[in-house]
């Protein structure tokens, strides 16, 4: 009887809204999710971003939970397109750290714009220059990126270069071994 159920969930029509190329396969976007990470906390993070249920400043002034809805870098109200799409700052450190992977292999890959949040959940053949270890290091980078940008959010601190990297390659070891 659920097999031939159409209701489709809400946070799945919000995904699809405002992420359009998972729309085709859901499904596939989830187990992507389980292919990018063997770290609970980077699939819990992806778990809440695919749906969309990551809290922001705009739901906790919402429930009387914040006195102002403001991101807290650049005072323009949070909410989840801005934290991860609009946000100059947070576009600014994604490109930082993209730069940084690019020279690390010496490579050439290009995710501007939006491509870097499309990228995430589809497959993406236009990334064939890469190794499968350069791919799975960059998958990692980039939902560990989001998972960085949140928590300096939700604490209030600056996002960083360094600290970012440096907690980076710990990440990429620990999945590394967790492949073997």
């Amino acid at each position: 009887m659920n097999e031939k159920s159409t209701v489709v969930p809400t946070s799945v029509k919000a995904s699809k809204k405002h992420i359009p190329e998972i729309s085709a396969d859901w499904q596939k976007c989830v187990s992507r999710v389980y292919a990018f990470s063997k770290d609970n906390r980077l699939r819990q993070f992806s778990f809440k971003l695919l749906p969309r249920i990551i809290t922001t400043r705009k739901e906790l002034k919402r429930y009387n939970m914040a006195n102002d809805d403001l991101f807290t870098r650049c005072w323009n109200p949070d909410s989840i397109e801005h934290t991860f799409r609009s946000c100059h700052n947070s576009m600014h450190f994604y490109n930082l750290t993209l730069r940084w992977f690019i020279g690390m292999y010496n490579i050439e890959i290009d995710l501007s714009g939006d491509q870097f949040v499309r990228y995430m959940f589809t497959e993406n053949g236009s990334l064939s220059n890469l190794t499968p270890l350069q791919k799975r290091r960059l998958d990692i980078l980039l939902v560990y990126q989001k998972q960085y940008i949140y928590n300096c959010n939700v604490f209030g601190k600056n996002l960083n270069l360094d600290e970012f990297t440096n907690k980076i390659f710990p990440q990429w070891k620990i999945e590394n071994c967790s492949l073997l």
